[in-house]
């Protein structure tokens, strides 16, 4: 399913990543309870009133929590760089807002400015005390072709991604807990 390519849009399309194994936390990330809801009901709320539409992407194992806005992975488990090159093979006409499930800290705030900011980077991402962050990042449409490339070489790492390519963060976070992954019980 392929959106109208004729038809404007002035705000990103938002992707949760939901589509890794969870090994280290021994269950699915997109459906832990932070908020008071799943993780990943969570998100779509948080990432809507910024994103044009909302959709998820899934392994076939929890397409069913999402089935009517998912964009399932042709081969699980291949990471997220193939996770937003799917999304963009879905619609290359839009840009993608990309969001991990694993990050409770979000704010909205902080979607609000990596949505609305006007820079020219093809890639829109933060580096904290940590390093940097790809998977709550702001991909535009005119890097289509390369993320494409890319994962025909085999690349499949954002971060190596976007060193390859000399795209640096956007800017600095402070607060680093606000993309914190959570990917362990502890």
């Amino acid at each position: 399913m392929s959106e109208d390519p004729n038809r404007i849009v002035s705000r990103p399309f938002g992707l949760i990543l939901m589509g890794g194994q969870s090994k280290r936390m021994g269950r699915d990330k997109a459906t832990l309870d932070y908020h008071g809801e799943p993780q990943y009901q969570w998100l779509q709320r948080l990432l809507s009133p910024y994103c044009e539409k909302v959709y998820y992407s899934c392994s076939v194992d929890n397409q069913h929590l999402v089935p009517n806005a998912s964009i399932v992975d042709k081969k699980p488990f291949e990471g997220p760089l193939v996770a937003i090159s799917e999304a963009f093979r879905f619609n290359p006409e839009v840009d993608w807002l990309i969001c991990a499930c694993d990050m409770p800290g979000l704010t909205s705030e902080l979607i609000a400015e990596i949505s609305l900011a006007k820079t020219a980077r093809p890639v829109i991402y933060y580096r904290t005390a940590h390093g940097v962050e790809p998977l709550f990042s702001l991909w535009k449409k005119e890097i289509v072709e390369a993320l494409f490339e890319e994962i025909l070489r085999g690349e499949r790492s954002p971060r190596r991604f976007l060193e390859k390519h000399e795209i640096p963060a956007w800017r600095f976070l402070e607060n680093a807990s606000l993309l914190k992954n959570i990917n362990s019980p502890e």
